[in-house]
């Protein structure tokens, strides 16, 4: 996880965003195994108003507190399973131990086969 606060988000930066893979998915939280690469990702190439939902504290009082990268079908195709469930609206994952808030940063593009989504992780 490439770790940070949403008052140090490199707005203004390209970084290296960890990857990660979705292991297993239950209905409520993804499994995910780190990929050996990074993803570059350039934020001063991101929609502004992205980055700032992304660093504002969620409702529940959550916070920004990591980056990782996930297939964006895949990520997609776990949102869709986790918004269709009747028991849960949220899609988290455990890395260390403590669990996470999975939400995209950039949210509005259509999932493309083969390419990675920046997801924000909320505790």
């Amino acid at each position: 996880m490439y770790r940070l606060q949403r008052t140090t988000f490199p707005s203004s930066q390209t970084v290296q965003v960890p990857g990660y893979r979705i292991e297993t998915f239950n209905g409520q939280a993804l499994e995910l195994i780190q990929d050996p690469r990074c993803i570059q990702v350039n934020f001063a190439a991101m929609n502004a108003h992205a980055i700032a939902r992304t660093v504002e504290v969620r409702p529940e009082g959550w916070e920004l507190r990591g980056l990782i990268a996930l297939n964006a079908v895949n990520f997609e195709e776990a949102l869709h399973q986790v918004m269709t469930d009747k028991t849960s609206r949220r899609c988290g994952a455990v890395l260390g131990d403590d669990w996470y808030l999975l939400v995209a940063v950039d949210g509005h593009a259509p999932a493309r086969a083969g390419e990675h989504l920046v997801v924000g992780l909320y505790r």
